[in-house]
């Protein structure tokens, strides 16, 4: 009687599983359409934006940097950083990540006038 009960049990398992994923992805898949970054909310962004800053960090390329950010919308890339660091603040961010964006901020400031006279840096 022990192993009936086991053997349905596996078997109902199974076909639910089975059941759950034919479900998932022949009957309703998830389609994302028209999704954007603009959708993203701010405790992502700012993690968004942190990632970037370590990778300036590593790199120190605010080309580089600036486009990785746009891709966060058409404001200029320097308002999604300062943002980010009023919203980490807030949020608790170590003393190390903020410092990582304020670098970041800097080297986007000193950049973005030498990108709008057409000198290259």
């Amino acid at each position: 009687m022990r192993s009936a009960r086991i053997f349905w049990f596996m078997v109902s398992l199974v076909i639910g599983l089975a059941g759950g994923l034919v479900y998932g992805w022949v009957v309703r898949p998830l389609n994302y359409t028209d999704v954007s970054a603009r959708q993203l909310r701010s405790d992502y962004r700012t993690d968004y934006v942190l990632m970037t800053a370590e990778v300036f960090a590593k790199d120190g390329d605010p080309a580089k940097a600036a486009e990785q950010l746009s891709f966060l919308g058409n404001e200029p890339v320097i308002r999604y950083v300062q943002q980010a660091i009023i919203e980490g603040s807030e949020m608790g961010y170590a003393r190390a990540d903020l410092d990582l964006m304020g670098s970041l901020a800097a080297a986007l400031q000193n950049w973005m006038p030498l990108q709008e006279e057409g000198v290259t840096p």
